[in-house]
């Protein structure tokens, strides 16, 4: 190694140490400074085109701003602050005289509560825009009851390829009926993903492979989440607009059916965002800022955070159902030893309480076994089911926030770069290579005076392209908004209801319980 490049090295170990110490630990936003940067200098986010003393005074003015900035926030919050107490001492010594100190604290705590709601709930609804968009046509489907149901399975054997379960797919009120196997709702939900990317899709489990899927408890409890599946997706009347959904629930011939299944998957839908359709030809869009984006960022680190925590909780609940089956077993061992005992005893010549206490126990213990093994059916079913299916909408959910995560980090990276490319352009000072559309209708000396002006006209091909990222990750922060709501609204009521319903269940086999024990007491 050189001496030279040595001292290369050691100078960005210095400016990153630099950056660690004013940017990082002081919780600047590092994206923001990174495009500072870039204002600053021509590919200024590449630390190797600056020198330390470049470096710290670009630093230095950074922070200033940033300081800058928040005073004049601090500033307005106070004169608002300001003017909320001038507005309730008005109100207060008009109305109520009589209590001015109680009503002043009064609606200084109302005032409190309204700006945390605004702060922490509201804040984002004041960014959405309703823009307008392209009408999606309607299906027969739509403005229609429509209920499916899941049942029939049916097992096909096959000597010379692998067998596999089927299900009748069955569409109220239009009578639909077709067969379908588990691969067929895979494909389904991957066309919705396809043609819906910012929209969160139902959820089903992962493909299994093995013996276990032909077992009655594993069909059973994959016709469970089928259920689910297709009950949500025709709530949706986007999805039920959607050919790859008419197809799926209406084709009755199978190679008919994966052949068109085939074009559907071939078809790549536009990323243009002015192509986009609604069945109302309106959707909405919210922009991003620092706050919205800390909105999503804490989303984001949150979904992955309950997906540990579901993790966690599986097996958990895996590890305790598996627990209560080896504790049924040792009750029936023990129901068995009893029952021996009192066989035994039985057959000589001793007091009749000794055989009878054995008969009792023997009872008792079988009795035990049957209840705790109904508990843990319904624990199984109940909670443990309940939990999987949270974890899957939560991984479905974390898919379309990692989707809009890629999508800013697209943003970041190409307008970056468009800034760039603009900035060298413009140093050139030769408007025919500064690729601008009809720049007959340009006001060309301003081109040359006002950056500003110049900058909306250069590379405007690339500024669109850029443009319609922008759009595009608009889009998909207000359907993650809105998305997350609607999770969270259905979750309630559905952990509820949940509850509600385990506890029905499993209440008898506690009270049964409590009476074998009671009997048990007065028998012995």
């Amino acid at each position: 190694m050189t001496e030279n490049s040595g001292n290369n090295e050691d100078q960005l170990v210095k400016k990153q140490e630099l950056l660690k110490k004013e940017i990082i630990s002081k919780d600047y936003d590092p994206n923001k400074f990174l495009q500072f940067c870039l204002y600053q200098k021509e590919n200024g986010d590449d630390m190797n085109n600056w020198t330390y003393d470049e470096l710290k005074e670009c630093v230095e003015r950074f922070i200033e701003g940033e300081e800058s900035e928040k005073l004049k926030k601090e500033k307005s919050e106070k004169n608002n602050l300001e003017n909320n107490k001038e507005k309730n001492t008005i109100i207060s010594n008009e109305n109520f005289n009589e209590t001015k100190n109680e009503s002043n604290d009064s609606n200084k705590e109302i005032n409190k509560t309204n700006d945390t709601i605004e702060k922490e709930e509201n804040f984002i609804k004041k960014k959405i825009h309703e823009i307008s968009c392209k009408t999606l046509k309607k299906s027969l489907l739509n403005n229609k009851d429509i209920k499916v149901t899941i049942k029939n399975p049916k097992t096909n054997e096959k000597l010379l390829s692998s067998s596999y379960v089927t299900y009748e797919v069955f569409t109220e009120p239009i009578c639909w009926s077709v067969r379908r196997r588990y691969s067929d709702f895979l494909l389904l939900r991957h066309l919705l993903c396809k043609y819906y990317p910012k929209k969160l899709i139902p959820p089903l489990p992962e493909k299994k492979v093995g013996n276990k899927r032909f077992q009655q408890q594993f069909i059973e409890s994959r016709m469970h989440f089928l259920q689910l599946f297709m009950n949500d997706i025709v709530k949706n009347e986007e999805f039920k607009a959607n050919e790859a959904l008419i197809v799926f629930l209406n084709f009755n011939d199978h190679p008919q059916f994966e052949k068109k299944m085939k074009e559907l998957n071939n078809y790549t839908p536009s990323l243009n965002f002015d192509d986009i359709q609604t069945l109302s030809g309106k959707l909405n869009i919210l922009d991003n800022d620092y706050a919205s984006d800390k909105y999503f960022t804490t989303i984001g680190n949150f979904c992955k955070s309950q997906k540990n925590l579901f993790n966690k909780l599986n097996i958990s609940l895996k590890s305790y159902c598996e627990n209560i089956s080896l504790a049924c077993q040792s009750l029936e061992e023990i129901s068995k030893s009893f029952e021996e005992l009192f066989e035994l005893n039985a057959g000589i010549e001793i007091k009749d309480e000794v055989p009878k206490t054995y008969n009792i126990l023997s009872f008792f213990f079988k009795e035990c076994k049957q209840m705790m093994s109904k508990e843990n059916e319904i624990i199984h079913l109940k909670i443990k089911r309940f939990f999987k299916l949270q974890k899957l909408i939560n991984n479905s959910f974390l898919e379309i926030v990692e989707q809009r995560e890629n999508l800013k980090q697209k943003y970041i990276v190409e307008n970056n770069k468009l800034y760039a490319k603009k900035e060298k352009l413009y140093s050139i000072k030769d408007i025919n290579k500064w690729e601008i559309i009809d720049i007959d209708k340009t006001d060309k000396p301003r081109l040359l005076r006002d950056k500003d002006y110049a900058f909306q006209h250069i590379c405007k091909k690339d500024s669109l392209n850029v443009d319609n990222i922008y759009k595009n990750l608009a889009y998909a922060n207000y359907m993650i908004f809105i998305e997350f709501e609607n999770i969270v609204n259905i979750n309630i009521k559905s952990y509820v209801d949940n509850v509600k319903e385990i506890a029905k269940q499993i209440y008898p086999y506690f009270n049964n319980r409590m009476t074998l024990w009671e009997k048990l007491n007065s028998y012995i």
